[in-house]
């Protein structure tokens, strides 16, 4: 909050001569894998690697995206879900795992960071939560392969069944809400109406539950504890490939 916020100067290093020092040494087959966490620099950090050309010398990329989190990177919130797309397409084949928990994460009861009043239908539309494949939809499979083949980085594991895959229901090839199917079936726990491409799929919640936030028991600790989203990644396997 403001009362607590303190401001200072401090020296900071470029990460490009770092990591082209880091490059020639491990060789060009070396597995890199970088986890950026950096509450909002990683979208200039990101731009500074493409351009450069070093953004697919990674194999993996795991971001934690906070455009939601600052009103200065609102205008950012597109580059959460093209990166694996961008950066998975052939020739460069990075697996690109998105990690924004906008819903999950009970932003809206700090004053500083409220959900932007002027939002409008951009706050409920799935595309701009759900990472976007690298896959061509009717196109031959690309090396960075991680749920681009409808199972996204955003998935809630609880939803899925069998009979009701991740990658089925959440395949942008099936339309844009993936498998319609896949959210009119009945199941035992849909007491809040969440079954749904926008949660299952994108881990987005309705707005009238992040308005409300009392209204519903569940914050990112409680989600990653119950699903071992984190843990069950292929990015904390070293991408082992099948």
């Amino acid at each position: 909050s403001s009362q607590n916020s303190t401001s200072f100067w401090v020296e900071t290093v470029a990460f490009e001569p770092i990591l082209r020092s880091e490059v020639s040494r491990l060789g060009p087959d070396s597995h890199i894998v970088m986890r950026m966490d950096c509450e909002g620099c990683e979208y200039e950090i990101l731009r500074d690697l493409i351009v450069r050309g070093l953004a697919c010398k990674f194999k993996q990329i795991y971001v934690e995206t906070h455009a939601m989190f600052f009103p200065a990177l609102n205008h950012l919130r597109p580059v959460d879900v093209t990166l694996p797309w961008l950066l998975g397409a052939p020739g460069c084949d990075v697996e690109v795992f998105v990690d924004n928990h906008y819903f999950i994460e009970k932003i809206w009861r700090d004053p500083e960071r409220q959900w932007p009043a002027n939002d409008g239908a951009c706050a409920s539309c799935p595309l701009l939560y759900r990472p976007l494949p690298p896959e061509i939809a009717g196109g031959s499979p690309v090396d960075a392969s991680l749920a681009t083949n409808g199972c996204p980085a955003s998935v809630m594991p609880p939803c899925f069944e069998d009979g009701f895959p991740c990658e089925l229901c959440c395949d942008l090839r099936k339309g844009l809400r993936g498998d319609e199917r896949c959210w009119s079936r009945k199941t035992d726990w849909n007491r809040l109406g969440l079954l749904s491409y926008e949660f299952c799929c994108a881990l987005m919640l309705p707005m009238h539950l992040v308005e409300n936030a009392r209204s519903i028991a569940i914050d990112s600790v409680g989600l990653e504890a119950a699903s071992n989203w984190r843990e069950t990644s292929r990015l904390l396997r070293f991408g082992q490939k099948k």
